[in-house]
Order: C-alpha cells, then structure tokens, then sequence
C-alpha cells in the first residue's frame, strides 16, 4: 500500500475513533449526512527521493462542516483533531512526523447551496516521511 493511502486510512480510522461522522467525499444529496461532519479530503504528496530510500511531504485537508449556527462546534472538532498533526505515527508500513507548526486552519461561511448558509472549517495538515 502507498504511504499516502496508509496515511489517509490512519486519519479516517482516527476521525472515526474521536466520535464523529466522516466520509471521504461531501456527501451526495440522497446520503442525508447529519451536521457536523468530517471529510478526509485531499492528499497532496511531494516525494523525496534518495540514492538510499524514499521519503516525501504529504499534505491532508480535512473539512468540518456545519450549519450556519454552528460554528463553535465546528472550531471544537477542529481543535479536537489537531493533535492528529502533530509527533511521530506509524502505519503498518510507514513513519511519519506530524509538521504541527505547518499546520493551518481555517473558518468559511459557505454559500454554495441555495438559500443555506454553512459553516465550513479546513483544517490543513502537514506531515513528513521519516
């Protein structure tokens, strides 16, 4: 398995383990996800190679997403999961270091839907191959 999916599937178990509802894909009308929610988005990957191995940069998005009045929600899960950017994890092939001073979070109003305003939180995680 590749690092970056072995990452990923580490964040989404871990996601999972804080309580919350999370996907990997904003939910399809017809999946009536309940607010708030955590999607395990996009992975970016800058690899590193080396005469003697491999190592690279991988960067996670994840999104909480809340109703237009629940943005004090949607800041506490942000917080409650940026430990999950930060020290050392090991998957079953892979270590990685959590750039916890890389790290950045944001708060959006959303419009995209029709008549709705949401709660959009990003939560952009840095980690590093070791």
């Amino acid at each position: 398995m590749s690092p970056e999916l072995e990452l990923y599937n580490l964040l989404y178990e871990g996601v999972t383990t804080k309580g919350y509802q999370v996907y990997d894909h904003l939910p399809l009308e017809n999946e009536t996800a309940p607010y708030p929610f955590v999607i395990v988005g996009d992975v970016t990957t800058a690899p590193a190679v080396y005469k003697d191995g491999y190592s690279g940069r991988y960067d996670v998005t994840l999104g909480i997403w809340g109703d237009g009045e629940s943005r004090l929600k949607v800041s506490q899960i942000m917080e409650s999961l940026v430990p999950f950017g930060q020290g050392f994890f090991a998957t079953k092939n892979y270590y990685f270091q959590g750039r916890g001073a890389s790290m950045q979070k944001r708060i959006l109003a959303d419009t995209s839907v029709p008549d709705t305003v949401l709660t959009h939180g990003v939560l952009e995680m840095v980690f590093q191959q070791v």
